[in-house]
């Protein structure tokens, strides 16, 4: 959708494929501000920000919006998939790895400071 200059996309935060197709629709040119408001799950808002960090704009910035699925667990925001949509945020209260042990994005900013 395009609204004064937005652009919103959508795709799989999963595929770096999509993440991809993202960037070439949209000119293949720096973005001033990239939004994740995705899924919400960890590994997806990492392997966004790892992917999609290289076009921001200089000057530009990068917004992980719900971080707090670090610390939290909820419904993830997976749309019709009907294999994934039971999908749960697996946040926990130490913020810094999923209930399964993986790394929250939340870990993985700290460690990039």
């Amino acid at each position: 959708a395009q609204h004064s200059g937005i652009h919103v996309h959508t795709g799989d935060q999963s595929s770096v494929q999509d993440l991809e197709r993202v960037y070439a629709e949209s000119g293949a040119q720096p973005f001033d501000a990239i939004i994740d408001d995705g899924s919400h799950l960890n590994e997806h808002q990492i392997k966004t920000l790892e992917h999609m960090i290289q076009h921001v704009a200089p000057g530009g910035f990068y917004v992980v919006e719900d971080i707090m699925s670090s610390c939290l667990r909820w419904k993830a925001n997976i749309g019709a998939k009907t294999e994934q949509q039971n999908m749960m945020v697996e946040g926990t209260a130490g913020c810094m790895q999923t209930a399964s042990g993986q790394p929250t994005i939340y870990s993985r900013i700290v460690e990039w400071q």
